[in-house]
């Protein structure tokens, strides 16, 4: 838990956080990786009494985007944006289906290119916890509005990034 001399709670890249949990692993090929929960302070819940859409969006924007940076404004960010949030597709991450008919497709995995919209698009949380529950990956909860030329930028936060210097899943 963050706190200033006072014991308040200070903001970070995604706001005062009141608990976190992480766990590292490593990779076949031996490469670390961390999985992180945090808890972040007045955070809106969605489904949770009187929490609207709007307030969870509103919170999501302030934190994570999925833009790719305009290379004259920012061109250290528009970089780490290219080289750790762009996904390419390979073979590790296509699986074929198998269609009606017997006729299939090649999918990512991470479901990527991602949707081209203007507007936040939000999964029903039932649907969410029912795939988890029978043990399918799990849809996103939310889409984020994104251009044409972002269909396969991961989802970030900026501040993060810079620090990083790595992909982030957020």
């Amino acid at each position: 838990v963050q706190k200033d001399k006072r014991g308040k709670l200070v903001a970070g890249p995604l706001g005062p956080i009141e608990h976190y949990y992480w766990r590292l692993e490593y990779q076949a090929r031996g490469a670390p990786h961390i999985h992180m929960k945090l808890w972040v302070k007045d955070a809106p819940v969605l489904g949770a009494p009187r929490v609207t859409q709007k307030q969870v969006q509103d919170f999501i924007s302030q934190y994570i985007t999925c833009e790719l940076p305009d290379r004259q404004k920012n061109p250290q960010l528009r970089d780490l944006v290219e080289t750790f949030q762009t996904h390419k597709c390979n073979a590790s991450c296509m699986r074929f289906k198998r269609g009606k008919g017997g006729k299939g497709r090649a999918s990512c995995r991470y479901a990527f290119p991602r949707p081209v919209q203007e507007h936040y698009t939000f999964t029903d949380i039932a649907d969410v916890v029912k795939d988890k529950a029978k043990g399918k990956k799990p849809k996103k909860w939310y889409l984020l509005p994104r251009a044409v030329e972002e269909a396969r930028i991961n989802d970030y936060n900026p501040v993060l990034l810079m620090l990083w210097a790595a992909n982030m899943d957020i």
